[in-house]
């Protein structure tokens, strides 16, 4: 059995049957989706980038 009670502090403080205890706290979280968010920004950024640079080539199959 688990309990788990939304608080306003954190973001989840949960209690299992057999006493142990936890709580995930709402701003390590926020932090990495933060990053996530930042870094998939960039990438995304880099590739458009790239995208329309290597649209601009020509390029020759000289294999056919």
């Amino acid at each position: 059995m688990l309990g788990i009670d939304p608080g306003i502090n954190n973001w989840l403080t949960c209690v299992s049957n057999v006493g142990t205890s936890f709580i995930i706290d709402d701003k390590h979280l926020k932090s990495m989706n933060q990053y996530y968010n930042k870094r998939v920004s960039t990438l995304e950024i880099f590739n458009k980038s790239n995208y329309l640079k290597d649209a601009k080539k020509v390029y020759v199959d000289y294999d056919t």
